[in-house]
């Protein structure tokens, strides 16, 4: 409760709440028209889906633009300006005299809910691999026991994990983005599927790291995953060869 208090007493952030609030309003208008518009123009579903579409495609087309002008000049009037934009092309939904007309309204209004969303890309920052380059200091990520256990490498694996700094279960995908980001050394699983690795792999790899399965194959279509720094790579290649 202090909490709430304590943000409501601050003004800029009441009124920045109050924005997305009204933002995330504008957006559920639009399926609150289609039951009329649909019996008044006699639509078909997919031209309902074509009217939703238009509202949120414009939407993510704004919102680069949207990243750009902040880049340069904040976003305080904008918030603002495009409330009053969206606000202005909703109210006019009902009085669409067609169909084509009334998609062009969705899409209109679609332009300014794209000021509300992700961060300025001044602020953002490259993910780059760390630069740990001994066993003894690394953190390793795995999912799991048993993989290695089915695969005949439980003891291969049990080895590194007693030679590292650290171990952690984080398991899945996150795995992969921690060695991205620099906050774990290595990540591995001995048995996974392509489409859980593809993501990664290019995550991992952009980020300045290596991506390969345990035979050092690169990719993510191996079936198992070995993700590092890449000064660690070929070292624990060798010691989960089994």
């Amino acid at each position: 409760m202090s909490t709430l208090l304590l943000a409501l007493r601050n003004q800029a952030l009441l009124v920045l709440m109050m924005a997305h609030f009204t933002n995330d309003l504008f957006g559920g208008i639009l399926p609150m028209y289609l039951p009329v518009m649909k019996e008044r123009f006699e639509l078909s579903n997919a031209a309902i889906g074509f009217a939703i579409l238009a509202y949120s495609g414009m939407s993510s087309l704004s919102q680069p633009l949207f990243g750009y002008f902040s880049d340069r000049g904040g976003r305080r009037w904008y918030l603002a300006a495009t409330l009053v934009w969206s606000a202005g092309f909703i109210a006019l939904y009902g009085f669409a005299p067609n169909y084509p007309v009334f998609l062009l309204l969705a899409g209109l209004a679609g332009i300014g809910s794209g000021a509300f969303t992700g961060k300025s890309l001044s602020s953002a920052t490259r993910m780059s691999v760390s630069t740990v380059d001994r066993l003894s200091d690394a953190s390793l990520s795995y999912s799991s026991l048993w993989g290695w256990h089915d695969l005949g490498r439980e003891e291969a694996f049990l080895g590194l994990t007693r030679d590292v700094w650290r171990t952690r279960g984080f398991g899945d995908f996150w795995s992969y983005m921690l060695v991205a980001e620099g906050a774990v050394d290595v990540a591995t699983e001995p048995a996974v599927a392509l489409h859980d690795l593809a993501a990664p792999c290019i995550v991992v790899t952009e980020a300045g790291g290596r991506f390969t399965d345990l035979a050092g194959t690169p990719g993510p279509s191996g079936g198992s995953a070995v993700a590092t720094n890449g000064l660690l790579h070929a070292e624990v290649l060798r010691r989960l060869s089994g």
